[in-house]
């Protein structure tokens, strides 16, 4: 019971309090519901712009790892290029002292005249336009190299409608020569350089119809000195055939064309692919690879004419119109550098880009087999790329004989000493060949940079520059002469075009993108 009472007694006090405490208004519970709904929104809000806040931290440290990325790249550029550079001085600098030992000994040696000069060897060294081409015929100042170096460098100095007007008024003023002697050895010189003009350079004469329609005429004019000098002098009618069998195979060309080249032995079976046809390059076999590549190499390379070596043209602004097959070259360099660069990063399987890797060595090794220098030029330049050179991975997985097959290539391709490692092997090589065109276009940047098309004192043409200038022209054209008894494999070069498309669609940015997708940089 006294339980009981002191229960009723709370209860009974509580009761009173309620009734003494007076009703709170009913607003002031919504604005406290409004309060609670503020305060969750602000929350949410903080919580949105936190973030927030660390995505652009996120993106803030991107930023800041692919900057230190390019900053490290152009610094390993940077490092390269200060070495080319070392080198181009060092050997800027021995040209110079070439240059300087050649004209002290060209000041002892006594000019032959105002207009003619000679040098130490009894070369012509300078002369004026007119006494360069009568040295053609007269038989005192000509020697057997002087007419192919004239051919090949005339453009120096004059067109070749020039050099056919002054050639023909030269050749016509000797004829009525008195003595019968005289006049054979003139017309025997004069006959011969023309057919050696026509048969090796016809191209000058269809790019001048005037210079055609004289060339034709001086013929005639040689076939009249033939019938002065008698029936057994009849040499003129082997230039003439020379000049009728030139333009019959320029109006044939495309029959030319397709009879081809005739071989001794039947040509290698092509290999066949994986897969019929391929679709991936570890689809084809690298042998017939190498094949196909060196086919193409080699035709544009023979394509190369000596006047598009000259005046550096393929450096001007209307390098289109005056060096075509040489810009093609140069321009099938870097679309191949760009196919290996591609094929590498855009593979995301590290695996299989290892294997990718692995095929490229084999390529490399079946075209140094071929003599196509220029494609592992073409090769290892893609291999240089900063996109492919950062992929550390993918080279760590190369296993012997791969990993070799790397380090002699790029070792044949170093820069060093004037490309020492490249000059020193294709000279030990039999043609066919394909040399590593870049080459030659330093030494005639060199050629053309440190030395006058004319001396300043005298005022006469540098006939000695035109012989430097014919020196290396013809290291090119020694291997434009024998092709390669390979067949063309149509499915192999349309999948290579394909891919040759796919590759230059991407430029510099894209292609490190994927490389970096494939080789994430390390954290």
């Amino acid at each position: 019971m006294e339980w009981l009472g002191v229960c009723f007694e709370q209860n009974e006090s509580q009761l009173r309090y309620r009734k003494m405490v007076p009703r709170q208004p009913t607003h002031i519970g919504q604005i406290r519901r409004g309060l609670d709904m503020t305060t969750q929104e602000l929350l949410e809000e903080n919580h949105q712009l936190q973030l927030q806040l660390s995505t652009l931290r996120d993106e803030q440290d991107r930023i800041r790892h692919r900057l230190a990325e390019f900053i490290y790249q152009n610094q390993i550029e940077q490092e390269f290029l200060d070495s080319r550079i070392k080198v181009v001085r060092q050997q800027l600098q021995g040209f110079q002292d070439e240059i300087i030992k050649a004209r002290k000994r060209a000041d002892s040696v006594p000019d032959s005249g105002d207009n003619l000069q000679y040098d130490e060897a009894g070369e012509i060294k300078a002369a004026t336009k007119e006494r360069l081409i009568e040295a053609i015929y007269l038989t005192e100042a000509s020697k057997d190299s002087y007419a192919s170096t004239f051919l090949l460098t005339y453009r120096y100095f004059a067109t070749p409608r020039e050099v056919i007007s002054l050639f023909a008024d030269g050749y016509n003023r000797e004829s009525p020569s008195v003595t019968a002697t005289h006049l054979l050895a003139v017309h025997i010189k004069a006959v011969g350089f023309l057919k050696k003009w026509v048969e090796l350079f016809f191209d000058d004469f269809e790019e001048d119809g005037e210079a055609m329609q004289q060339c034709a005429q001086l013929i005639e004019s040689m076939t009249k000195t033939d019938a002065r000098l008698g029936p057994k002098f009849q040499i003129s009618q082997s230039l003439d055939a020379s000049y009728n069998r030139r333009k019959q195979q320029k109006t044939d060309q495309d029959k030319k064309e397709a009879i081809g080249n005739s071989f001794s032995e039947k040509p290698p079976q092509t290999i066949a692919c994986k897969i019929n046809p391929p679709q991936h390059i570890l689809d084809m076999h690298p042998q017939e690879v190498a094949r196909q590549l060196t086919l193409i190499d080699y035709e544009l390379c023979k394509a190369i004419r000596p006047k598009e070596c000259l005046l550096l043209a393929w450096t001007k602004k209307d390098k289109a119109k005056r060096s075509p097959n040489l810009l093609a070259m140069i321009e099938r360099f870097n679309h191949v550098s760009r196919w290996v660069t591609y094929t590498l990063v855009t593979e995301q399987n590290l695996k299989k880009r290892t294997k990718i890797l692995a095929f490229f060595l084999q390529l490399l090794q079946h075209l140094y087999e071929l003599n196509n220098f220029n494609a592992i030029f073409q090769i290892v330049g893609g291999f240089g790329n900063s996109s492919v050179h950062r992929l550390k991975k993918t080279f760590a997985g190369l296993k012997p004989p791969k990993d070799k097959i790397l380090k002699d290539m790029t070792f044949f391709c170093d820069p060093a000493k004037s490309w020492s490692n490249y000059r020193r092997t294709i000279t030990e090589v039999n043609p066919p060949c394909v040399p590593f065109v870049g080459v030659y276009q330093t030494d005639l940047t060199f050629i053309e940079e440190g030395n006058p098309d004319k001396f300043s004192t005298t005022g006469l043409i540098n006939f000695k520059k035109c012989r430097m200038i014919a020196e290396v022209i013809v290291l090119i054209q020694q291997y434009q002469q024998k092709p390669y008894n390979l067949v063309k494999c149509e499915k192999v070069t349309k999948l290579l075009n394909q891919e040759f498309a796919r590759a230059l669609a991407m430029d510099e940015r894209e292609l490190y993108e994927q490389s970096l997708k494939a080789e994430p940089r390390a954290q």
